[in-house]
């Protein structure tokens, strides 16, 4: 790496650093904008519609929109869970939580965040299949049973950083 020294002791360097997330956000403007989206994502309430022959029917007192509204899971409202999704989209570029559904009836008991860095996203082009590796999770994880918020993305599948 060549550099150029000036009078001042100011050493420019011909290639960027690599700077991490966490120092990123240490900038009170990134930081700033993080919050803003995502604490204004993070107020809006979420509503289920089901589609059927007649169009899209608003489901208001359903078990789905009850959790989406109040505690996704045991340790997390609303309002943190969408938070740490959206922040999670726009700084790692992928926002993801699994989908825990009741093993008797299959409907959706809880959702757990993610962190990016525990989600491997494997993608088939030639055969068009999705699936997630997790870590600590055994097998693969469908898409079924993750949501995944992308960031723009140069693929529709891999998101990149805002950042």
């Amino acid at each position: 790496m060549s550099s150029i020294s000036g009078q001042c002791g100011i050493t420019l360097a011909s290639q960027p650093r690599q700077i991490s997330v966490e120092a990123k956000m240490a900038l009170s403007t990134v930081f700033q904008c993080v919050n803003l989206v995502s604490n204004s994502v993070a107020e809006l309430p979420l509503e289920v519609f089901k589609n059927d022959k007649d169009g899209f029917k608003h489901m208001q007192n359903n078990a789905l929109s009850k959790l989406l509204n109040s505690n996704v899971n045991t340790n997390m409202s609303h309002f943190t869970f969408l938070k740490l999704l959206v922040s999670s989209m726009l700084t790692k570029g992928n926002g993801f939580a699994l989908i825990e559904r009741s093993n008797v009836n299959g409907i959706v008991k809880s959702l757990r965040f993610l962190q990016s860095d525990d989600v491997t996203i494997q993608y088939d082009r030639y055969r068009n299949k999705l699936w997630y590796l997790v870590n600590g999770i055994k097998g693969i994880v469908e898409p079924s049973r993750m949501i995944h918020l992308v960031n723009y993305s140069f693929d529709g599948i891999n998101g990149v950083s805002t950042l």
